[in-house]
């Protein structure tokens, strides 16, 4: 019973490290479908080298994505400039909750810089809706958009998946049916760690189908007015300079008040040496040049 157990053991890991293998191979296969096609499904113009424009988007590109079983990521990163900062995070919280997306991080400075950072997550299909509606809100001084093809990811997770539940529940068959406390140690102990790697890998799969469901878009709200008053001006540079003299200044008087309580030892110090010169120097009788 024991080389049993052992033989099935064995088993089940070959199973998962095959399934992995093959899905490894596949991933390779749906990596590069999808260079060679873009949301659309059109082949890509232009070599892997050159940049890659900002991805566009649209519901009947999700659609055909979710019609050939292809998984895909979007995010973006966006600097927008407002009149109010606080009154433009109002608003771009409810033209999200619109189209059906949500808030998910907010960071709110008033006070100090007058700036705001906060993360959306909106439908996959009303992305591009979301950028447009948070553009419409002041001016975008840089949009980064961003897409990845996760098909190959997400199925070796759904297969890594598959291959544990079906170790998993072998190996309770097993517990079941043995009555040896050796054999019932060793598969409580495989047992265990698969379970482990079952529910972790569960959650990685959970995780990557919320990615893929809502995309994320990060907005930096910054006051216009707050950044108009940051440009130099003459007055600006007159007190710049100001406290640069103020600052030379007070160094300078901290300089001397570190020296004075060692006047009294340099004044000693030149003291002996002019007596020490004048001690070396020869004398010459009167009316005679000096030799």
């Amino acid at each position: 019973m024991t080389v049993v157990v052992l033989l099935v053991l064995a088993a089940g890991g070959i199973a998962v490290s095959c399934s992995g293998f093959d899905d490894d191979s596949s991933s390779g296969d749906a990596d590069t479908a999808g260079e060679a096609t873009g949301p659309d499904g059109a082949a890509d113009s232009g070599s892997a080298g050159a940049a890659a424009a900002p991805a566009v988007v649209s519901p009947d590109a999700v659609e055909q994505d979710a019609a050939a079983g292809r998984k895909r990521t979007f995010t973006a990163d966006v600097s927008l400039g407002v009149d109010e900062v606080d009154r433009a995070v109002e608003r771009a919280a409810a033209a999200v909750s619109e189209i059906g997306g949500f808030t998910a991080t907010e960071d709110v400075d008033l006070e100090g810089d007058g700036r705001a950072s906060v993360t959306y997550r909106v439908p996959a299909d009303r992305f591009d809706a979301a950028l447009d509606a948070l553009g419409a809100l002041g001016e975008v001084r840089t949009k980064d958009v961003q897409s990845d093809d996760v098909t190959a990811q997400y199925a070796d997770l759904d297969s890594r998946v598959a291959a544990l539940r079906t170790s998993v529940d072998r190996l309770h068959g097993f517990l079941a049916q043995t009555t040896d406390v050796n054999q019932i140690a060793t598969i409580e102990a495989e047992l265990t760690r698969r379970e482990a790697e079952l529910e972790s890998t569960e959650g990685q799969r959970r995780a990557l189908a919320d990615q893929v469901e809502l995309s994320t878009i990060t907005v930096a709200f910054e006051s216009l007015d707050r950044a108009a008053d940051e440009l130099p001006t003459f007055l600006g540079g007159l007190d710049t300079g100001r406290d640069v003299a103020a600052s030379l200044l007070a160094a300078a008087v901290a300089t001397a008040g570190f020296l004075v309580p060692f006047l009294p030892v340099l004044a000693l110090a030149v003291a002996a040496i002019v007596l020490a010169r004048r001690r070396r120097r020869p004398l010459t009788p009167a009316g005679q040049p000096p030799v």
